[in-house]
């Protein structure tokens, strides 16, 4: 051992800690920091790009010039939290959107129908993804709108409903023909959900913030004051392998007040 490893004490961590998000208003103030929730891992990636000059003359080509010409920072984040609010982060949405379904009897709902397929019932311009699910006393299939009808479905021979999905199934041999139009009678089930609708064009723009909780070593807290968050990769919905994972790209900005993009913090002694 030399002289220098013997005073010098290395700092060695395995790192563990907690992640927060402090969405920015449009306005660019921050907004209060949210709890991610338990996270698989975050990482930082230093990109550095160079500019190299070689001479021109000669047999073999000398260095003359080799600079740095940009350098960017960007936090990795990987969530096993499948929230509401962390899935519009995936999707670049806005804040999740509550939607509340009322219990309110629905009267001759109109569908075009093949056997063999799906409806899902209280599609609208208005709920595109219908209601969540329906009464399953109540539930009447006919011909005709309103009044009598001619035919009233039987509800086993023609069709079957999935009433905690709010859904109808025409069944393939029944009375209902490929082409007809049947109108439903159901009474959606009070309920209330929350709803990510991806798909504007938004730019998510936020703060980050790792406080470390080591373990082994003293670690450091991170902030990055503005960044861009978006996507990260892929996020499996069925898997025998894994468990769902969100995967945030969080690129960091540097802020025009001053402020440096990146901060690599000092836990308290």
């Amino acid at each position: 051992m030399s002289a220098a490893s013997d005073i010098h004490r290395d700092n060695i961590v395995l790192g563990s800690g907690e992640l927060f998000v402090d969405l920015l208003d449009a306005s660019g103030k921050t907004t209060g920091e949210r709890y991610l929730g338990d996270a698989v891992g975050a990482t930082i990636t230093a990109v550095s790009e160079r500019v190299t000059v070689f001479s021109g003359s000669g047999p073999v080509a000398a260095k003359m010039v080799d600079k740095v010409r940009s350098l960017s920072h960007s936090i990795g984040i990987t969530l096993h939290d499948m929230s509401a609010e962390n899935l519009a982060l995936f999707a670049g949405a806005p804040e999740p959107t509550e939607i509340a379904d009322a219990a309110a009897a629905v009267t001759d709902e109109t569908l075009t129908v093949k056997p063999g397929h799906w409806y899902q019932l209280g599609v609208g311009a208005d709920s595109p993804t219908g209601v969540a699910a329906i009464a399953a006393a109540g539930v009447v299939v006919a011909d005709e709108a309103g009044g009598t009808p001619t035919t009233t479905y039987d509800a086993t021979d023609d069709y079957v409903v999935d009433a905690a999905a709010g859904r109808l199934y025409i069944v393939p041999g029944g009375a209902i023909g490929s082409g007809d139009t049947v109108f439903v009678d159901y009474t959606p089930a009070a309920a209330t959900r929350r709803q990510v609708r991806a798909g504007a064009a938004r730019e998510v723009r936020a703060a980050i913030r790792y406080i470390e909780d080591t373990r082994t070593g003293r670690g450091r807290n991170v902030y990055a004051p503005l960044c861009s968050v978006s996507a990260g990769g892929e996020m499996a919905l069925m898997s025998r392998d894994s468990e769902q994972r969100i995967q945030l790209s969080c690129e960091a900005i540097l802020p025009d007040d001053g402020r440096a993009a990146l901060y690599i913090d000092g836990a308290a002694a």
